[in-house]
């Protein structure tokens, strides 16, 4: 065998294409030093090599000795890893002109290389003999599955050889005593969590390739959907850039950025990556697997093996977790898991191909069978939906719709489910209906949401009677006050809101503390704070005794506003964070209602003159598509964006943002939004230029 060209380009880092963004791995690595086993385990794709390759030539530029090693399919035997290190033990000059003649004499005739426990002592002996600090680098050490592999590492670290420290990736988990290894040589250990991208180095990476002046929705966006997958982000960055020279070289040149529509699991270079570098380690049958799972969103062994029929569920997905194959661990106890967005769109998309529609619905009905089972309704539902099993889902929907819409404030997802089952041929249940129409109100589809209210008193007056039950939460009179007040028509809601209210009794308390709070807002707007403070006071006895936190939520909202209109910004300031945090545990961040509070909160903290503190709230309540609020939070939010603009501010292009939600709401919101700038302008003639500006 020729030697050399058996190791050629192995026993050296590869050279990449594109500058490194650094990530929290590195800066780990560089804020300490050196451990004496450093291990880097994650999927495909997580820029393993990269890291290593960095650190490699970060040390070597700092006189370090560092030998390379790059392990492919050859290297499954330990003994020819043994030999691929002696041939960098040699190549590296530095043991002495007698010892690297005889180590390259050993190499060119392996004969004490027969023997593994023979070749591990030579090896380490070797690597003692080397003067000074040696820092071994083995990229795809998971390639050599012989378990003397593994006696090797803690040999090398925890014994032999105390002037060399090793640094290896792989894809697995090794099979190393990671306890021991932390608490007797400072071992480290960098996984997925180290080595994604935050949303600070996607858009660092953007910003390498030109695409600086990308908006933070966009790099939210594409985070969020790549969840810092690294080979994601760059295929993201990849897909930017071409539309940006695309837009060059056509007439007008413009290049308007937009989310990535078509950046998903069906996106060509990504199936290419994840079947040529994920998917293909592992054998067919298990990728059949793996598509079959991925029809849920979230799985356990128990649910893999019930949906699948697959008696060897629990050990299949034991092994695929030993491979890092981008599954995550949901929660604590490791009992639960999920696919990454993009392996799961890939697999969903490859199983319309190569799964028959019988075998399809089949395991989603056991599916929604399995979470009906355990009373996970909402779970048991999506399922129904997907298969698609009618009939359940119309049972379902009518069992969920209340604490869907109400309890947690998931509108969108009502409608969602709602109109999926009507498009499937389906009929949404009384009680279902009611929360619809809810629930669209709050979406703000307001034609929508009086034709939905028109069907359902045609239904309860054409078809009586219907359950008390089921009549309660269908009750019209609370709709129409709902959707009132969603269409700013606040003295109507006010006037219904009282009629109602005096006969309340026999009524849920969730629909109580609705329409108190109605009424509290309308007493609010008008500035009687005295009947809004009395309205707020029962609608919180009520709601108490709900399970509703997406109504506590707008209760919170409204002491905060009855606060403010008093001057007192810094009690309204406590309401806010208070409720904030407890709508994020049980909701939470992405809950609708969070956008409510962080806009009103912008506005409560620039009345405190915290317009640092108030940046935050206002970029987070203005990166959702759909503004949630009512006319007197979006007053209070337009507001807050004014205030912490300067003059030349309110000029440029980055208000239209602002009118397109102004325009989502009653036409006074855009007129109230002109007077706030004019305001605004003549405050600034008396002002230094850059007060209030966070640019």
């Amino acid at each position: 065998m020729n030697w050399n060209n058996w190791s050629h380009g192995r026993l050296s880092p590869p050279d990449f294409a594109f500058e490194y963004v650094p990530t929290r791995a590195l800066a780990s690595l560089r804020s300490r030093s050196l451990p004496r086993l450093t291990v880097v385990t994650a999927p495909p794709g997580y820029g393993k090599t990269v890291l290593l390759s960095t650190i490699y030539r970060w040390l070597c530029s700092t006189g370090e000795r560092c030998l390379w090693l790059t392990l492919d399919e050859r290297e499954r035997d330990v003994r020819s890893v043994f030999a691929l290190l002696r041939q960098a033990m040699a190549g590296s000059g530095q043991m002495g002109d007698e010892a690297d003649i005889q180590l390259a004499s050993a190499i060119a005739d392996p004969v004490d290389m027969i023997d593994p426990g023979h070749a591990m002592e030579v090896v380490v002996s070797d690597l003692r003999r080397l003067p000074g600090r040696t820092v071994v680098f083995i990229d795809n050490l998971d390639v050599c599955v012989d378990p003397m592999i593994a006696v090797f590492v803690e040999r090398l670290t925890f014994h032999r050889a105390p002037n060399v420290h090793l640094v290896v990736s792989s894809v697995r988990n090794l099979p190393i005593d990671f306890v021991r290894m932390k608490l007797e040589v400072d071992g480290l250990m960098l996984g997925t969590e180290q080595l994604s991208f935050d949303r600070n180095e996607t858009r660092q990476l953007f910003a390498m390739s030109g695409l600086a002046r990308l908006d933070d929705g966009i790099i939210l966006d594409i985070h969020a959907h790549t969840e810092g997958w690294p080979a994601a982000v760059r295929l993201a960055q990849v897909l930017f850039s071409e539309q940006r020279q695309f837009a060059q070289s056509t007439s007008s040149g413009s290049f308007t950025s937009t989310p990535l529509r078509d950046f998903n699991g069906d996106q060509k270079d990504i199936s290419r990556v994840l079947t040529e570098r994920v998917l293909a380690i592992i054998d067919p049958a298990h990728v059949r697997f793996l598509m079959e799972i991925a029809l849920v969103r979230e799985f356990s062994a128990d649910l893999a093996e019930f949906i699948t029929g697959n008696p060897s569920a629990r050990e299949w997905l034991d092994d695929l977790l030993q491979r890092n194959l981008l599954i995550f661990a949901v929660g604590g106890g490791r009992r639960w898991f999920r696919l990454h967005t993009l392996l799961r769109e890939h697999l969903l998309q490859e199983s319309r191909e190569r799964i028959l529609p019988v075998r399809r619905t089949e395991v989603l009905k056991r599916a929604a069978r399995w979470y009906t089972d355990r009373k996970d309704y909402v779970s048991a539902l999506g399922s129904a939906l997907e298969a698609p099993d009618v009939q359940q889902a119309e049972n379902l929907i009518g069992r969920i719709a209340r604490h869907v819409a109400a309890d947690c404030g998931q509108m969108s997802i009502l409608v969602e489910w709602s109109e999926t089952l009507v498009d499937l041929g389906g009929h949404l249940p009384v009680q279902a209906q009611g929360w619809y129409v809810w629930a669209l109100c709050h979406l703000m589809q307001y034609e929508k949401a009086k034709w939905a209210l028109d069907i359902l008193d045609r239904r309860i007056s054409g078809s009586p009677p219907f359950p008390a039950a089921a009549g309660e939460v269908a009750d019209l009179s609370f709709l129409r006050i709902v959707l009132a007040v969603s269409t700013d028509a606040l003295d109507v809601a006010h006037a219904q809101a009282l009629i109602w209210l005096d006969n309340a009794e026999h009524y849920d308390p969730l629909h109580v503390g609705t329409i108190a709070a109605v009424a509290a807002m309308a007493a609010l707007d008008r500035g009687d704070l005295s009947e809004g403070e009395r309205h707020l006071d029962f609608a919180e006895g009520a709601i108490e005794r709900s399970h509703s936190m997406f109504v506590r939520a707008w209760i919170g909202i409204l002491r905060a506003i009855l606060e403010l209109s008093r001057a007192r910004p810094d009690v309204a300031d406590r309401i806010l964070s208070n409720v904030r945090v407890r709508v994020a545990a049980e909701l939470g961040e992405n809950s609708s209602v969070i956008t409510i509070i962080d806009s009103v909160h912008a506005r409560v903290l620039t009345d405190l003159g915290l317009f640092s503190a108030a940046y935050v709230p206002m970029m987070r309540s203005m990166q959702t598509v759909n503004h949630h609020g009512v006319p007197v939070t979006a007053e209070l939010g337009l507001g807050a964006c004014v205030a912490m603009r300067s003059g030349q501010d309110l000029d440029d292009a980055s208000n239209t943002s602002l009118d397109e939600i102004a325009r989502r709401y009653a036409p006074r919101i855009m007129t109230i939004l002109s007077a706030q700038r004019i305001r605004r302008r003549l405050h600034c003639v008396t002002l230094p230029a850059n007060f209030g500006s966070l640019s």
